[in-house]
């Protein structure tokens, strides 16, 4: 199925909405307006940011030639799209951040590595290192906040302390940044790979 103007359109502008909301929502996050313990609606750009950042993946596998398409790519792509809404829509419920959407970042971390191999000679290299590294930091974060809890609830396995380490804690200090910067340039590419069919 080849993707529409009309379609490209509607992943572009959302592309470009994720594309801001994650510098944003890192500001926020290192300022403490949101996470754990904050106070407000500054929330609702990480619960909203899923829902724009589903939009743009559930069409991007039409970017790719229907050639070289793997036909398992557009269920990824659907399942995502389910997973962002779902992810969304428990975190407006849930008046903030929950826990139960970090088991979605697994499959967010699945879908970014299948389209990054998928993307081979549709997008530019950056682009799809940006892909493959913001793929991996969604795919442990899954793990990470399921099985060591959160840098201000650290709890799980070994109450979230390996060799002296608070896992949660030192992960969102060190990997997940990397992941957030990867994450712009990701939904740039693809920002500009809608751009195309526009």
């Amino acid at each position: 199925m080849e993707l529409s103007s009309k379609s490209a359109r509607v992943a572009m502008h959302a592309s470009l909405v994720a594309m801001i909301a994650v510098p944003i929502m890192a500001v926020l996050w290192m300022t403490g307006s949101i996470g754990d313990e904050a106070e407000g609606y500054w929330w609702l750009f990480p619960a909203l940011f899923p829902l724009a950042a589903g939009i743009a993946a559930f069409f991007s596998y039409q970017l790719i030639p229907e050639e070289q398409r793997p036909g398992w790519i557009g269920v990824l792509c659907m399942f995502v799209a389910i997973g962002s809404v779902y992810s969304t829509v428990t975190q407006l419920n849930a008046g903030g951040l929950s826990e139960n959407s970090y088991g979605s970042n697994i499959l967010v971390g699945l879908y970014h590595l299948g389209i990054g191999i998928s993307f081979k000679g549709v997008v530019p290299l950056y682009g799809r290192i940006a892909t493959f590294v913001w793929g991996i930091v969604m795919f442990l974060d899954g793990f990470v906040h399921i099985f060591f809890g959160t840098e201000n609830g650290p709890e799980g396995i070994n109450n979230g302390v390996l060799g002296g380490v608070e896992i949660a804690k030192t992960y969102d200090a060190t990997l997940f940044p990397i992941g957030m910067i990867a994450a712009i340039v990701f939904f740039y590419t693809l920002q500009a790979g809608y751009r195309k069919v526009v």
